[in-house]
């Protein structure tokens, strides 16, 4: 159909309602900005589902469609490819797709959707696919009118989402963004869109903070993309409809933020690139990454360890999370005052930016690990690596977590070294030499054994006073 032909069909609806009795014109009444907020009536018609076209701008797929493959939908929107991609995007944004379209298969359509003279879906556009799918040949919509503006329907867009909260709430993307283009594009204040989304309106200062926040967490997702090209703003999404990804967003602000603000721009990346790593990787739960966000040192502590446990990596794994140690130069004049490089400066020895690409990797992919003189490996078993590592760290951070105690942690932990350095001992008495120990183990045990001297030696050096106490090795 013809945008023109569109155009006339409602156009012809539209007349065909005035012809009516006044008493069967129905229509229905939306808050319209202009003149001030009243309540305006649009009129209601009936119209063939194969008239309306699905809504390209839509805040409910905006998320969606920032992956590449739908660019040609957010150039074209009104083609015959772009209403096909739209359909199955509108078809998954409803998380209960489903029962909507079993209620209006039994019940009918009970409101009408909301559409442009030029026959763009304002509401409903989850209706109509599922009326089309039912093979239904109506849909009931109210039209706007002719000199409607963008801001006008965004604000419509944002009502009616408030007032259908109790059907199917915007997924956490999706409202990030709504939020960025009101404050944007429309200027709209913070205070203002806590109001239109009826957030704590009983305390308008909570709202007011609520919307902050949700840019603030936005302008994270997008420096983590600047990291993370393949990282689709979708990751942050609950499924279900739960909150346990907006939770993991608003401790990691917190911790990004604080490190930002006290000009430690290394931590602070440092910090996105680990929780990258360790999300993308599969373990995503609150607890899980608390790991990242609550533990500065939890790559020299967990995560380096358990890559070079790795008989993929093995030595190679200081260069697979690209060490710069060596480049840190210590201020002059502090060697005088009997202290080492700052936490800070230790923190930023690292850049994980070569572990973030391989973990986004596709699986056909062949990857070069760092510090292997070229060779490369199916990316399929450097991620399985990778993984398997993040793994074992955050269950070592966890074992650790509990039994941690801050004033005998130094001897408790000796204590423990010294029992698994005896069980140790007499487990590779008896494992020496055999051929599954030999070919599976030796690679593993080596680089710990090695790893173990050096932090020993570091020990004594500093009980001997002879060590820097800040340092580490």
């Amino acid at each position: 159909m013809t945008q023109e032909g569109r155009k006339r069909q409602i156009e012809k609806a539209l007349t065909a309602r005035l012809e009516r009795p006044e008493a069967e014109r129905p229509s229905l009444p939306l808050m319209w900005s202009r003149p001030n907020n009243v309540e305006k009536y649009f009129p209601v018609i009936d119209l063939p589902v194969e008239v309306p076209l699905l809504w390209a701008d839509s805040h409910r797929i905006r998320a969606e469609l920032e992956a590449p493959k739908y660019e040609f939908v957010r150039k074209e929107k009104t083609t015959d490819a772009a209403q096909e991609a739209l359909r199955e995007l509108w078809k998954r944004a409803h998380r209960k797709f489903d029962k909507l379209k079993e209620s209006l298969d039994v019940e009918g359509q009970t409101e009408p959707g909301v559409i442009t003279r030029e026959g763009i879906l304002i509401n409903g556009n989850t209706r109509l696919v599922a009326l089309r799918e039912l093979g239904k040949q109506w849909i009931r919509v109210a039209v706007l009118d002719s000199d409607v503006r963008p801001v006008e329907l965004a604000d419509l867009e944002l009502r009616l989402q408030v007032r259908e909260t109790g059907h199917d709430t915007y997924r956490l993307s999706n409202e990030l963004l709504f939020i960025h283009e009101m404050k944007s594009e429309y200027k709209r204040a913070d205070k203002q869109i806590a109001r239109q989304l009826n957030w704590t309106p009983s305390r308008p200062a909570v709202g007011e903070k609520k919307v902050e926040l949700y840019r603030r967490m936005l302008l994270l997702i997008r420096e983590m993309q600047h990291r993370d090209p393949r990282l689709p703003i979708t990751f942050f999404d609950d499924e279900e409809g739960g909150s346990g990804k907006l939770q993991q967003l608003k401790e990691l602000e917190q911790r990004y933020h604080e490190l930002i603000t006290s000009g430690d721009t290394s931590a602070a990346n440092l910090l996105l690139d680990t929780w990258l790593v360790v999300a993308r990787c599969g373990f995503a739960s609150v607890h899980q990454i608390r790991a990242v966000t609550r533990r500065d040192n939890f790559v020299d502590d967990f995560l380096l360890p358990r890559l070079g446990e790795q008989p993929l990596f093995g030595d190679n794994a200081e260069a697979l999370v690209r060490s710069r140690r060596d480049d840190v130069q210590t201020p002059p004049g502090v060697d005088d005052l009997g202290v080492g490089p700052s936490d800070n400066h230790e923190q930023s020895a690292y850049d994980l930016q070569s572990l973030v690409a391989m973990v986004e990797a596709a699986d056909d992919e062949r990857l070069s690990i760092p510090g292997s003189d070229g060779k490369r490996v199916a990316a399929d078993h450097v991620k399985a690596a990778i993984r398997s590592a993040v793994q074992g760290a955050l269950r070592d951070h966890r074992a650790e977590d509990r039994a941690e105690d801050a004033l005998d942690a130094p001897v408790d932990a000796l204590r423990k070294a010294a029992r698994e350095i005896r069980k140790a001992l007499d487990t590779y008495r008896e494992l020496r030499g055999t051929k599954e120990f030999e070919r599976q183990v030796r690679g593993a045990f080596e680089y710990q054994f090695r790893h173990l001297r050096k932090n020993v030696a570091a020990l004594g050096e500093l009980i001997a006073g002879k060590g820097a106490s800040g340092s580490r090795r």
